[in-house]
């Protein structure tokens, strides 16, 4: 399998191994058009709750979506279905994060769930925040740049200035 860094690569790589078409797979999780999938395959979406728990029901493993931890695969009826159709070898005994599952409302698994969309989010706020500081520091540079440039221009205009004055008196 090759390196999937990002929940929308291994979301394109789930679709394109295990269905016929983008179209399929749409379908399959519930969308009517294949393009609702686009945000989610370029990551401008992140996998919520319910996208979790519609991709666990066609057979794939929501944390190995969102964090690329543990089998590709669900374990259950769907994901066994998944892997016995395409080969793929049975996973190692070390257990998942967790059995995914959702119940119901107010369920320990929809608790974990949401507790890790909260953690995804936190980490990509801090990593939108550390890019917004690399950025005002660039702005603060190309200010003082420009200080600098205006002190040597009003410099250049003293200069001139005192050679014209000196000229006319």
């Amino acid at each position: 399998m090759p390196d999937l860094f990002t929940p929308g690569e291994r979301l394109r790589y789930f679709a394109g191994a295990f269905f016929r078409s983008v179209s399929h797979f749409a379908r399959s999780l519930g969308y009517s058009r294949p393009g609702s999938l686009y945000d989610y395959f370029s990551n401008v979406k992140q996998p919520g709750i319910l996208f979790q728990d519609r991709f666990l029901r066609i057979g794939g493993n929501p944390a190995w979506l969102r964090y690329g931890t543990g089998d590709m695969f669900a374990d259950n009826d769907a994901g066994r279905e998944l892997r016995k159709r395409f080969g793929a070898p049975s996973p190692d005994p070390s257990p998942c994060l967790i059995s995914y599952h959702i119940q119901g409302s107010g369920s320990d698994e929809e608790l974990f769930l949401l507790m890790n969309s909260v953690f995804f989010k936190m980490r990509a706020r801090d990593r939108v925040a550390s890019e917004v500081l690399q950025m005002y520091k660039q702005v603060l540079d190309n200010i003082r740049h420009e200080i600098t440039r205006m002190e040597a221009d009003r410099d250049v205009l003293a200069r001139v200035t005192g050679k014209f004055d000196d000229r006319t008196s």
